[in-house]
């Protein structure tokens, strides 16, 4: 009986144990269903910081910061969802240039991150500029747009992927032509 009872206790242990490991279906949509919802209210000269966990949290207007309890490619591979199924927005993609100088030795994992993030955008361009550019960035487009950080459980350095968003049904091609027959017919600006 002593037997039965003491596996029954080490069963029910390893299924808490984990169950607290483990993010449940609820979590999981719950953070999924946010990042949609604040995508979807996002529009071009919108911001979009997908953070390492230790991202430092802005205290000025302009920034909003949730966090997920996720990892970067896959929080990546959700924002791509949801700008794809409501096509309107085209994101521009920026990593640090110190990510590509980093040794696996110095950080183990940043060879496995930097092959998924280039699997998770292989569709789209990345630009690398310096981390502090792209900090500088950020913040000089958070005094007119909102900059939605977001930060997740990657623990890697220099691991941010920013997303400068644009229209998804107007580039800077059609606005040109646009004002180039405004300016040939004289409308007013």
């Amino acid at each position: 009986m002593k037997a039965g009872c003491y596996h029954l206790l080490i069963l029910l242990s390893l299924s808490l144990l984990i169950s607290c490991v483990q993010p449940s279906s609820t979590q999981n949509s719950a953070w999924r269903s946010l990042v949609r919802q604040e995508v979807n209210a996002l529009g071009y000269g919108n911001t979009i910081v997908v953070a390492d966990a230790s991202y430092p949290y802005q205290n000025i207007d302009g920034f909003r910061t949730i966090t997920v309890p996720e990892e970067t490619p896959e929080v990546i591979a959700h924002i791509l969802e949801s700008i794809n199924e409501k096509q309107h927005l085209k994101p521009d993609f920026y990593v640090s240039s110190e990510l590509r100088a980093i040794m696996n030795n110095q950080a183990p994992g940043i060879d496995l991150y930097r092959y998924q993030i280039a699997s998770a955008l292989k569709d789209y361009p990345i630009r690398e500029l310096e981390n502090s550019l792209l900090t500088s960035m950020s913040s000089e487009n958070a005094k007119q747009y909102t900059v939605l950080v977001i930060k997740t459980e990657t623990t890697l350095p220099y691991s941010a992927v920013y997303l400068e968003l644009d229209s998804g049904y107007w580039n800077n091609n059609s606005e040109q032509a646009l004002r180039a027959k405004m300016a040939e017919e004289k409308l007013p600006r």
